[in-house]
């Protein structure tokens, strides 16, 4: 099951054309994904071209030519499609999530000849993503991948574009699943940088991948993916965080629990059967509740009734925060701030900050443990400080 789950922010920079003298013969061959394809690069005026049709067909994407717009479009698996235009300045990539993304043409310009049209090379990385190897004897094209290696000598091995997952053991290499990933192009952006691999109790593939998710801000990029043995619909779940960390998998018996930044999914370990819930973030969960929330802001759902119970109000109640306010008066000077503002800026838009804010700690015997961490200014040049209380949920029979 391809599950994308969080969209993210950038702005596209436009990188230098690539250009290298001529070799003698006026062509070169061209090999996508170490597969050669029949038709070479030409090389005109020390910029190689590639062959458009050619090379978006070999790299999954569907060609058609504009005759009454002189203009080439290609459309990628992904939703994404291209504008070529042969007389226009702009090439203009519309993102299936993203916005466009322009890319100049006037240096390094598309042209016709015998009815084919050609790019310069570096049109491939920049709208498309992909690696380009090049020098005098070839062209070599290719998307990024990650590997890791585990303790038995295997290697996997992931690919960034296309979320397929390999494993390379004792000579041979097997596919084991695709993932769905995020865009690492366009206007929004999103990089892992590396990925593990374990073995489930059932003998399925989990997987723990971290990055960056660039943006408005940059945040880190947290991936969790469940990949069945068999083949099949695997689970991914994105989450970017800009300090807390993001929920890790949850195991409740055979049942896996995996979170990302717009929903929860159950997966059977044994069975490989996937329950959705349009729930928040999942901290922690029991099979019927779950704790959800942003890292600070938490509710309970109880999946039984499908009923959220505000945390906040169960646990912050007036009399925790009368003693909350008599211990930081006692403390020391708040700068004025110690007022029912403080309290107010739990679920507000834009809260003052520093503001006080829960954290769960742990969840024992039918008892959800939160910390209250009230934050306050000794005035005498230490900074802030912060002062805790422990709150206790106890959950419905």
């Amino acid at each position: 099951m391809k599950k994308v789950v969080l969209s993210l922010i950038m702005t596209f920079a436009l990188a230098l054309g690539i250009a290298m003298p001529a070799p003698a013969a006026n062509n070169l061959p061209v090999f996508v994904e170490g597969q050669k394809i029949a038709e070479p690069a030409l090389v005109k005026n020390g910029v190689s071209y590639l062959p458009m049709r050619a090379i978006y067909e070999a790299l999954g994407a569907k060609v058609q030519w504009d005759a009454k717009n002189q203009r080439v479009i290609a459309a990628e698996a992904d939703g994404t499609w291209t504008e070529i235009p042969l007389k226009g300045d702009e090439m203009t990539v519309h993102y299936s999530a993203n916005g466009t993304g322009t890319y100049g043409l006037t240096e390094q310009r598309p042209f016709s000849q015998r009815g084919k049209v050609y790019l310069p090379v570096r049109l491939i990385s920049d709208a498309m993503g992909y690696e380009v190897d090049y020098n005098k004897q070839r062209i070599a094209i290719a998307a990024p991948k990650l590997t890791y290696k585990d303790a038995n000598g295997g290697v996997y091995t992931l690919n960034k574009l296309s979320g397929e997952l390999t494993l390379s053991l004792n000579g041979k290499t097997q596919k084991l699943g695709e993932l769905a990933m995020l865009s690492s192009r366009g206007f929004n952006y999103a990089s892992l940088s590396y990925f593990t691999v374990e073995l489930t109790k059932n003998g399925n593939y989990l997987l723990t991948g971290n990055g960056i998710y660039f943006g408005g801000i940059t945040q880190q990029l947290y991936m969790y993916a469940w990949v069945p043995k068999a083949g099949g619909e695997a689970v991914a779940v994105y989450t970017a965080k800009l300090m807390t960390v993001a929920p890790e998998p949850i195991w409740v018996g055979d049942v896996l629990w995996l979170s990302g930044q717009s929903g929860t999914f159950s997966v059977n370990d044994k069975t490989g059967a996937v329950t959705e819930y349009d729930v928040g973030s999942c901290y922690w969960t029991d099979g019927r509740f779950m704790l959800v929330g942003n890292g600070c802001d938490f509710s309970v759902y109880d999946i039984k009734t499908a009923e959220y119970t505000d945390m906040e109000e169960e646990l912050v109640t007036p009399e925790v925060k009368a003693q909350a306010e008599t211990d930081l008066q006692a403390l020391g000077k708040w700068r004025s701030r110690l007022d029912e503002m403080y309290w107010q800026n739990f679920g507000v838009e834009n809260p003052v900050d520093p503001w006080p804010y829960l954290y769960f700690e742990r969840a024992e015997d039918g008892v959800l443990y939160f910390s209250l961490c009230c934050p306050y200014d000794d005035d005498v040049g230490a900074g802030w400080e912060t002062k805790q209380y422990t709150l206790t949920y106890t959950l419905p029979q």
